[in-house]
């Protein structure tokens, strides 16, 4: 017979303080503890699910215990010394196990997990189980159960405290089998009889059994924000790095945010980030698609990490453009998935040159960089041409000779501009009040298309000496800070630059006869008469682009106006009669002035440039 503490009632608050204060309740030679049990676990108020198999051994008994809270299983095994109806059970730390924890030296072998389950005799236990290693991240918990099924009503899956995503649907398990379950929230029903989860927000689904309701199994339903755009395979700017744009989550306002330039034709490819309010408790396949207009992008996915942010390659289902342009892309996010689609946070604009091919340095001017406002401004001023082709409304040489254009001065915006053209701060060039085209800008902010400035041959005032635009080569033309302009040959020098920042090969062609003089050897120069009469002039210097055929196209900067500026094959410039040259005129000497006599004027065969 057993001998029994008077009155003992099997309630989990007494079972619990017997074991703490290590008393032996019963004292029981018939009773063994052999069998399988199902687990009621909490650990730090969360609940799960598990199992613990006693068996008798060669040296007392073998305990197995299986376990899942919160979607984290552990499994433990070990040994149990019985003592009435107390089994006392040792797990000891495993390789594996001990390869979680920080073994540096000193700091010792790791403690190993204890369990004390005391039970009533009838098949039912309640036990603590300490961790002092806090392997797996915690430290104690305690177990209740009963073999079989136990008699608690449990939701065992979804475990209480998981996330899952908008539209995820999962199977429901409950404890015991047959139960019936209900959900609380953005969740439903499907005809399947899975848990789809409708929308973000918290849900709570219970398992009821008759009157019997269970705790709640407390769940979470996230969604997701793209928090992070970096275009692949795209062209270096040397001020504008990846990613292109970051924010936080849930922020409403970008961290960054820089525009992109990749190859006109070219597909876009982006390197996206996605996160969202947790871990998913099951990993759920999805597609995260991005479209702007008539442009798709789609990348597929298994979303399981999204708390600290996932990343996810989508790729455009064409070209973003067939031409020379600045895109901006307003790309509004989705989430695909199980057939059915959910929204993927705020749309993103996402700025993006295509460029005919990779840039090329045509001239080494103080400005001759690859900038993003550089492929700005040359994208925009190519018009949507596509071809490297003489002239015509297709071509982006004709169109970039024809649309450039100075500046604006953020004093003068009348809405915000994605690209400025000044730096904050910095005040506009001195000869600002004297550019082409400032009617339009008093009255709209923006500049229509115009000449360039020319510096004057007889300056009047102290900002127009040659002396303050003669190193204005390439870009430098439109960026000098005080004073903006230049020459023909300059003016060509700049469109040669900008026809490099979208990989067009340019340099600058000089209309000019130079000699030596066959009796002094003094260098001379032949001055020409340009088409109208004026003149004499020394050299006139215009663009010169080679096309996709391989074939010269000289482009006309300040000798003509937009937007039909000059243009053509260098014959047809270069002829007496035609467009820049109408008569050739009087040779002199370039040392130190004065007309060259008729003798001292060498043979033709002896003349540079121009023959």
């Amino acid at each position: 017979m057993s001998t029994r503490v008077p009155r003992l009632a099997w309630r989990a608050g007494l079972a619990a303080t017997a074991l703490l204060s290590g008393t032996w309740l019963y004292a029981d030679p018939t009773f063994t503890p052999a069998g399988d049990y199902t687990l009621v676990v909490k650990v730090r108020g969360v609940s799960g699910t598990g199992t613990l198999s006693v068996s008798p051994g060669s040296n007392g008994f073998t305990v197995s215990r299986s376990s899942t809270v919160g979607g984290t299983s552990t499994t433990l095994a070990g040994t149990g010394v019985l003592g009435g109806r107390t089994l006392r059970v040792t797990f000891p730390v495993t390789a594996d196990m001990a390869s979680r924890l920080d073994l540096t030296p000193g700091n010792g072998q790791p403690k190993p997990i204890t369990a004390t389950y005391l039970f009533d005799g009838k098949g039912k236990f309640y036990g603590r189980v300490s961790n002092p290693g806090k392997i797996g991240g915690w430290s104690s918990a305690s177990d209740t159960g009963s073999k079989g099924s136990t008699s608690a009503l449990t939701i065992v899956r979804p475990a209480t405290g998981g996330s899952f995503f908008v539209g995820q649907e999962v199977d429901v398990v409950t404890n015991p089998p047959g139960a019936t379950w209900e959900a609380a929230g953005p969740a439903q029903r499907t005809s399947a009889g899975k848990l789809q989860f409708t929308g973000i927000g918290d849900v709570n689904v219970i398992a009821k059994k008759g009157t019997d309701k269970s705790d709640p199994s407390k769940l979470r339903v996230v969604g997701l924000e793209v928090i992070e755009i970096e275009v692949q395979n795209s062209i270096p700017m040397d001020d504008a790095s990846a990613p292109q744009l970051q924010r936080q989550l849930g922020a409403t306002t970008l961290t960054k945010k820089e525009p992109a330039a990749i190859y006109m034709n070219q597909p876009l490819s982006l390197r996206v980030t996605v996160q969202g309010g947790g871990d998913l408790a099951q990993p759920f396949r999805a597609r995260l698609v991005g479209t702007a207009k008539d442009l798709k992008l789609a990348g597929d996915v298994v979303l399981d990490k999204l708390a600290s942010g996932q990343v996810v390659v989508l790729t455009s289902d064409k070209p973003v453009s067939q031409k020379v342009a600045v895109n901006s892309l307003d790309l509004a996010w989705t989430v695909e998935a199980a057939g059915k689609t959910v929204p993927g946070g705020p749309t993103t604009n996402l700025r993006v040159y295509t460029s005919y091919k990779a840039p090329l340095q045509n001239v080494n001017g103080p400005s001759s960089r690859f900038t993003k406002l550089h492929f700005e401004k040359a994208c925009t001023w190519a018009n949507g041409a596509s071809k490297n082709i003489g002239n015509g409304s297709d071509s982006i040489g004709w169109n970039t000779d024809n649309y450039m254009r100075h500046y604006v001065h953020p004093k003068d915006y009348k809405k915000p501009v994605e690209v400025p053209e000044y730096a904050p701060g910095v005040p506009a060039p001195l000869n600002y009040g004297d550019l082409s085209g400032s009617w339009s800008v008093s009255s709209s902010g923006e500049r229509g298309v115009s000449s360039l400035y020319y510096p004057p041959l007889e300056p009047h005032k102290d900002y127009e000496h040659y002396e303050n635009y003669r190193m204005n080569f390439g870009w430098h033309v439109l960026e000098n800070p005080t004073h903006v302009g230049g020459r023909c040959n300059q003016q060509a020098s700049l469109i040669a630059d900008i026809f490099g920042t979208v990989g067009i090969k340019a340099g600058v062609f000089y209309l000019e006869r130079t000699a030596v003089g066959k009796r002094t050897g003094r260098p001379m120069r032949n001055y020409f008469y340009a088409k109208g009469g004026s003149g004499p002039w020394n050299f006139h210097g215009v663009a010169s682009g080679i096309m996709e055929d391989g074939n010269e196209w000289l482009y006309d900067g300040c000798f003509s106006s937009p937007p039909n500026r000059l243009n053509g094959v260098r014959s047809w410039a270069t002829a007496p009669g035609g467009p820049f040259l109408e008569k050739w005129g009087p040779w002199y000497y370039e040392d130190a002035g004065g007309q060259v006599p008729e003798n001292d004027i060498p043979d033709k065969s002896k003349w540079r440039g121009i023959q």
